[in-house]
């Protein structure tokens, strides 16, 4: 009978220690929650502060947001009355584009790593 009786008392620590680990568990992702609640205020309460400078900068500027900057569009062809300089000029720009820029350097037979 003592048996049966210290198997009973086994099976019922083991269930608390299971309630306890699971009390645990929710505990923690309890403070989980919290700590990712008080992250994201954070986050939210800086992101609306940025938001507020950026905002107070742009006021403060005169030109529109809108504007983009001005360029130009150079041409590199030049325009002159004779034809052939004209034509000297796109094919000599049309040698340039196909060239490549860094051309590879050709490596020595012997620099070639042997595996």
């Amino acid at each position: 009978m003592r048996f049966f009786n210290l198997s009973k008392k086994n099976k019922a620590v083991e269930a608390a220690r299971k309630l306890l680990k699971a009390a645990e568990l929710g505990e923690l992702k309890a403070q989980q929650e919290r700590d990712w609640a008080e992250s994201m205020e954070v986050y939210h309460r800086m992101r609306s502060e940025s938001l507020r400078e950026y905002i107070a900068r742009l006021e403060r500027i005169d030109a529109p947001t809108t504007s983009a900057p001005a360029f130009e569009i150079k041409n590199e062809v030049k325009r002159s009355s004779d034809g052939p300089s004209v034509a000297k000029q796109i094919e000599e720009s049309l040698r340039r584009d196909r060239t490549p820029k860094n051309p590879p350097i050709p490596l020595h037979p012997t620099a070639i790593p042997q595996v």
